[in-house]
C-alpha cells in the first residue's frame, strides 16, 4: 500500500515547510491526538529532505482512516492547533 502524501501544510513555522509543502521524507502523526509528531519548530525551508512528505505512521486509533497504524487516507493536511501541528484529515472512528 503506498504512504498517502501530505498535500499541505499551513504551519509555516516548522523547519520542514516551505511553501506549504511538507519536505519531511514522512510524517508521524500521533497517539490520542492527530498531532503531527514530525513538527519541529525553525525557519521553514532549513532541513528539507523530499520533495514531498508522505505519512509514515499513524498512532490515532480513534482515526476512521488508521488501518493497522498505517494511514489510509488518500492524502492529508496539517494544521497550526493551539500549540501543536495537527493532521486535519482526522475523522472519528465510528464504534
Amino acid at each position: 500500500m503506498p504512504l498517502p502524501p501530505v498535500l499541505a501544510c499551513a504551519v509555516f513555522d516548522c523547519v520542514y515547510n516551505e511553501g506549504k509543502v511538507c519536505h519531511a521524507s514522512a510524517i508521524h502523526v500521533g497517539q490520542e491526538h492527530p498531532t503531527c509528531d514530525t513538527y519541529e519548530k525553525g525557519v521553514g525551508g532549513s532541513e528539507i529532505e523530499s520533495p514531498q512528505a508522505t505519512v509514515g505512521g499513524c498512532d490515532v486509533l480513534l482515526c476512521r482512516y488508521n488501518n493497522n497504524l498505517s494511514c489510509g487516507a488518500p492524502g492529508v493536511t496539517v494544521d497550526f492547533h493551539e500549540n501543536h501541528a495537527d493532521c486535519e484529515t482526522f475523522v472519528p472512528r465510528q464504534i
